[in-house]
């Protein structure tokens, strides 16, 4: 869906983005390979610490172009990128998303002397799993694929869930144009007490921009969200679109308050099974975590990067980029010898989202 011209038409035409296209092969080997141009900050941090952060243009590209008949694998690639440099000015970065590891990007990134030449290459994290839930037919043959302590936990969540709300819960979807204000309204009030906002400065915004994007994807058919309510409240949200035959999984979040008796894998499984006769695959995009490796049935191991043209500029910030990468992956790693890693996250975690109780108000988008 990211390669998508229909999607990337939509975000870029939204204000100060664009899309520039770039070409591999000639006539009907011809292959077109876009980039998502935005305004965006390259943020250093220490765990999930922001320190300071430097505003940047990205141009972004999410997962492997398709080639197709154009071929040439890394040498077509590395041809791309020297292409692209040769278009960036000032504060431009470029960040591929989501790149799997041993394919073609992947091996001209880590192994091109020409990509080096002219751009330093810093990984954005480590690689990981990318999950995917393969519904293999049916809902009832996807559970079956998991494993039983899997099924059984989910059961159990289920269960805590239910007794805490005493049957008064309702799952709501909504995807035509007319139902976008009331789901980003919603949404956003429950994604304002999350800690991906008032920790990382994420999360779900209701914006006019937002609200447009939205519009125009329920117009293609392609927005399905959806909101969990209980005890007269909205308390749990998915944003995501089904494309062709997977749902891309983009944005979540749960009310703190409601953590405990597992809101949000309650509101997970209730999508698979409402999924499973539309969709192929429930893909949980980038990152991995516990529940997307015990809910997940197929995986890809994939890689981030940022490229900064080797300038003087460009020098000094894949250097400091990468000393505060280095700096905070040796802290993480002490931390976890020492059993204190998820202590601390936990804590930070805690601290950012019990604003809401006291009535605090988020931070502003960075």
């Amino acid at each position: 869906m990211e390669q998508d011209p229909g999607w990337l038409a939509i975000l870029g035409a939204e204000p100060g983005r664009s899309v520039a296209s770039f070409s591999l092969g000639q006539g009907t080997q011809e292959r077109v390979v876009p980039f998502l141009v935005h305004p965006s900050r390259l943020q250093y941090r220490l765990g999930e610490s922001t320190l300071f952060s430097l505003p940047v243009r990205r141009h972004v590209l999410v997962g492997e172009p398709d080639l197709g008949a154009a071929g040439g694998g890394a040498a077509s690639l590395t041809a791309l990128l020297r292409a692209l440099r040769e278009g960036l000015q000032g504060n431009d970065v470029v960040f591929l998303q989501s790149i799997p590891v041993a394919g073609p990007l992947h091996r001209a990134l880590t192994a091109s002397a020409d990509v080096r030449r002219d751009y330093h290459v810093i990984p954005h994290g480590a690689a990981y799993q990318h999950r995917r839930a393969a519904f293999e037919g049916s809902h009832v043959a996807y559970l079956a694929s998991l494993r039983r302590s899997t099924r059984r936990d989910l059961r159990r969540s289920r269960r805590k869930f239910e007794a805490r709300t005493g049957g008064r819960h309702e799952v709501r979807c909504f995807t035509t144009e007319t139902e976008v204000v009331q789901f980003l309204e919603e949404a956003s009030g429950i994604s304002e007490g999350t800690y991906q906002c008032r920790l990382l400065g994420l999360g779900l915004r209701d914006t006019p921009c937002m609200r447009t994007r939205l519009r125009s994807a329920a117009r293609k058919g392609w927005l399905r969200a959806y909101i969990l309510y209980a005890e007269g409240r909205p308390i749990a949200f998915q944003l995501g679109y089904l494309h062709r035959t997977t749902y891309y999984a983009e944005d979540t979040g749960y009310a703190p308050d409601w953590s405990k008796c597992h809101a949000g894998v309650f509101l997970l499984t209730e999508m698979l099974a409402d999924l499973a006769p539309v969709a192929d695959v429930f893909d949980f995009l980038d990152g991995d975590d516990l529940l997307k490796s015990r809910l997940g049935n197929r995986s890809r191991l994939e890689q981030s990067f940022y490229l900064v043209p080797r300038t003087l500029r460009g020098g000094l910030i894949a250097h400091s980029l990468r000393g505060i990468n280095a700096l905070s992956a040796g802290l993480g790693a002490l931390f976890a010898r020492v059993r204190l890693k998820e202590s601390l996250r936990r804590m930070l975690r805690a601290r950012s989202v019990a604003r809401t109780t006291l009535g605090g108000t988020p931070p502003a988008t960075a």
